[in-house]
């Protein structure tokens, strides 16, 4: 094998193998890949324990991921996004343990939010789980006070991973103006079917097991600073956050299954031969 096509073979394997590309339209992205928990808080402040990744389907994870047991984990978002942007977020998320506390008014959740620096003023949040006024659990999206939930008869199985994938439209608008929240919750069948139908916006609603949704016309859907915080929440029990993605498009924020190795052989090597014919 000549120069040139050893070079363009190990290429082509280093792409199908999953390398790790930057994209200036990527704004946050972790997936807990930490020494230890020590090494974690040179990014993340409060109390989070590093465990073992979440599995979910055939996703590659970094196989770390950070629990907390009544507790929250911050760090500064470090991008400012506002005018008007669309921001796409995904995450894995597991409720580890019963829910331990329904009381609605304590503000009990398990939750991704963003604050001001000093972890005041809740720019929006996303619950997958949050304790409810009727003594049980729903999810919930929310802005300041204008908030929405769906109805109280969904909740999360505890003990099993879920794909969060949310959308926020025309962040940091005036008042006003419409803007909106969207969240979709997915299990791994979900997920699948989401992918084989063509992994779009059309469909994501088809294959998700909960969604929640607010239209906001009267308060502002505030801009995210570079100084504003993203927290992680778990406030009634314990529960695992994995693989946080923050971009432009969802393309970019949904994880990508791993090739099966067989089907990357097959794909080497069918370029091999289609090079070594178009030198000869």
């Amino acid at each position: 094998m000549n120069c040139k096509v050893r070079t363009l073979v190990i290429s082509l394997a280093t792409g199908l193998l999953g390398s790790s590309v930057s994209s200036a339209s990527v704004y946050f992205s972790d997936g807990f890949d930490y020494a230890d928990s020590t090494a974690m808080t040179a990014n993340w402040t409060g109390n989070g324990t590093l465990v073992d990744g979440l599995s979910f389907s055939n996703i590659a994870t970094s196989g770390k991921a950070v629990q907390m047991n009544n507790a929250t984990v911050s760090t500064p978002f470090g991008t400012a996004v506002g005018g008007g942007a669309t921001m796409w977020t995904s995450f894995l998320v597991r409720q580890d343990t019963t829910p331990v506390d329904t009381t609605w008014n304590n503000g009990n959740f398990v939750s991704s939010y963003y604050t001001e620096s000093d972890g005041n003023n809740t720019m929006y949040r996303l619950a997958p789980l949050q304790a409810n006024q009727w003594g049980s659990y729903d999810t919930k999206v929310a802005t300041y006070w204008d908030v929405e939930a769906t109805s109280p008869s969904y909740q999360l199985t505890t003990g099993q991973t879920y794909l969060v994938v949310a959308k926020v439209e025309n962040l940091g608008h005036g008042n006003w103006s419409d803007g909106a929240i969207k969240m979709w919750t997915l299990t791994e069948t979900g997920y699948s079917g989401f992918l084989a139908a063509g992994a779009s916006e059309a469909v994501l609603g088809s294959y998700s097991a909960d969604y929640a949704e607010h239209i906001n016309q009267t308060w502002a859907i505030p801009g995210i600073s570079s100084t504003h915080l993203l927290n992680l929440q778990s406030s009634i029990g314990k529960a695992t956050f994995d693989e946080y993605r923050v971009a432009t498009t969802l393309v970019e924020v949904i994880p990508q299954p791993v090739p099966e190795p067989s089907t990357t052989v097959l794909l080497g090597l069918g370029a091999v031969a289609l090079l070594r014919r178009r030198s000869r």
